[in-house]
Order: C-alpha cells, then structure tokens, then sequence
C-alpha cells in the first residue's frame, strides 16, 4: 500500500526549515518578539530578561541639581550668619567689658587719691589748743549737664601736707593749698595745687568723662553731716569727708562712685 504525502505539508516544512537557517537559527513565536530580516522569530536560546531600554553603565558621574545647589548655599549662608553673630555679640561683650573695667580703675585712682590726700589735712593749733588760721573750705553746687539734668558740682579747698617736690633738693615745702573742682567745659575732674606763700602752681585732670562731684562733711559736734563747709564760721575742719564721684558709662549713663574718710586733724576740739 503506498503511502501517500500531502504537497502543501511538505512544502510549509521546507520553508520553515529555509526560514530557520537564513535567519540564524530563529523561529516564529508569538511570546518572544524579535525583529530580524523584518520577521518575528523565537530564538532557540530562551528569550533574554532585558527587552527594554539599556540600564545606567555603573560608575557613571552624576552631577548635582539647581535645587541641590540652592539648599547647599541656604545652609551656608544660615552658618555664616550664626558665625558672625556670635562674633559680633563676642566683640561687643569685649568693648563693655573693657570699658567697665576702665570706667571703674578711674574712679579708683581719683577716689584713692582725694582719700590720702584729705587724711593729710593740716590744722595748725595754738599753744593753749585754740584753733588758728586752718582753712577748709566746701562748696554746694549743681549744674545742668549735656542730657539736661541736674548734676552736683561741689569744690572743695583746704590745706594739706601732700606736695611732692619734683626736683631733689627744691627749695619747697610739704604744705600746699588744694582744690578739687570740675571743668565743666570738659567734664573733667581737676586738681589745683598752689603754695600759701605764692610761686608756682598746679592743675592736673584726675578723671575724664565727669558727669557730677560731690562733698559732704561730717560734723563732729552735732554728729550730722552737711553739704557745706566753712571753716571761718565753723572755727573747725570736719570730721571725714563722704566723696561721690559720678562718671559717665558706656551707654551715656551716670555711674555713682561713694568713699569715705577719715580727718584726724578736724578732731580736736575748737
């Protein structure tokens, strides 16, 4: 019995097979679309994973966004600001700590310098205890300083055995006449020194930036104290001596400075 073969069968494997080895080995498959030769065939290797675009090669540089860049330079600039603060307020602190320091050294010096010199007080006695030509003379006055308000302005004269000779062997003595004021032009403290029996004499800024001076004296007999003092009346010199010094700050502002002292020679009875 002779087996007979369908024409058309044979002839769709015989293209298959031609189509197979023309297009490397690749074959029609629905589920793996590749386009080689303008015809989809299904390799005979499976399918690779990777259809799509190519991934990023790896090592690949990436440079930085506008946004990324902006927040960089806001927190920069945020840093800059804290750091300048902080050395401002740094400085600053420094400025009023040294000027403190200042303001309190020169109400120091001048304060010192009045104590010692009223504690050399010289009040000359007669043979039989009875006062003599002593002088000390305090004045109660007020001013009107640059801020327009009132100020004290007091002065203060007296003898004292506080000269200092400049020269070896000058031909001075220890006592002198002494005066406290203010410049109230400079705002200066001054003291003047002049010789009872004449010749030279002395002026010398104690303090600057003076906005008031003040004296009271305290009086013996009545056991008060007194804004005024003159010994022609009174016959005596004080007891101590309360001293105020006011100083202007960093801020413009007043500072009080207050001592005490002691005048032994203005014990004795008159």
């Amino acid at each position: 019995m002779c087996r007979t073969f369908s024409t058309t069968s044979e002839e769709e494997m015989l293209k298959d097979s031609i189509a197979f080895l023309v297009n490397g080995g690749y074959m029609a498959h629905p589920l793996c679309k590749g386009r080689k030769g303008g015809v989809e065939h299904r390799p005979t290797a499976p399918c690779s994973a990777s259809s799509g675009p190519s991934k990023q090669r790896k090592g690949a540089v990436r440079g930085f966004t506008l946004l990324e860049v902006l927040i960089a330079l806001s927190i920069l600039a945020i840093i800059f600001a804290l750091i300048y603060g902080t050395l401002d307020s740094t400085q600053k602190l420094t400025k009023e700590t040294e000027g403190e320091s200042d303001l309190h050294r020169q109400a120091q010096i001048a304060l010192a310098r009045m104590s010692a010199e009223f504690s050399m007080l010289y009040w000359p006695r007669a043979a039989g205890g009875g006062s003599t030509s002593g002088l000390f003379v305090g004045v109660d006055e007020t001013h009107f300083d640059s801020r327009r308000e009132s100020e004290p302005s007091d002065s203060v004269r007296f003898l004292a055995l506080s000269h200092g000779r400049l020269a070896k062997n000058a031909p001075e003595g220890d006592l002198v006449e002494v005066t406290y004021l203010l410049d109230l032009d400079q705002d200066m403290l001054i003291r003047q020194e002049e010789f009872p029996e004449g010749g030279r004499s002395m002026e010398i800024p104690l303090a600057e930036e003076v906005l008031g001076l003040n004296f009271r004296y305290f009086d013996g007999q009545s056991k008060t104290w007194k804004d005024e003092w003159d010994s022609e009346q009174a016959g005596r010199a004080p007891e101590g001596v309360e001293i105020t010094l006011i100083l202007k700050d960093s801020s413009e502002k007043g500072r009080s400075f207050m001592t005490m002292t002691d005048l032994p020679m203005g014990r004795g009875k008159g």
